[in-house]
């Protein structure tokens, strides 16, 4: 089933809206394909989210929670990860280098 097109426009504006006011918990929200690059995500709970595709470039996830996410074709260049908990098999492009907890299904690109 396909995401519908409006809710996933209008997805990293609601998440960051719900995360100002203090709501840190998106385990069931849908960011299939969202793009929250740069955003500053600090002890966020994505732990069940679907993140497939999802760009974080450069996003702030210091103490995130990301267990059991769904990471696949996500871009995670350059992401700021201290203390966050990754799935422990991935398939992102971790890179710059990739956090010590995640095993990358394959090397990062070069």
């Amino acid at each position: 089933m396909n995401p519908d097109p409006l809710s996933q426009r209008y997805a990293p504006q609601i998440l960051l809206q719900r995360y100002r006011t203090g709501d840190r918990s998106f385990c069931d929200y849908p960011l299939s394909g969202v793009d929250l690059s740069q955003a500053n995500l600090n002890q966020i709970d994505l732990r069940r989210a679907q993140l497939i595709a999802a760009n974080l470039s450069h996003a702030k996830l210091v103490r995130a929670n990301l267990t059991a996410a769904r990471l696949c074709r996500a871009d995670l260049h350059n992401v700021t990860a201290v203390e966050a908990i990754f799935p422990k098999r991935t398939c992102a492009r971790l890179t710059s280098p990739p956090p010590i907890w995640a095993e990358p299904c394959s090397p990062p690109p070069t």
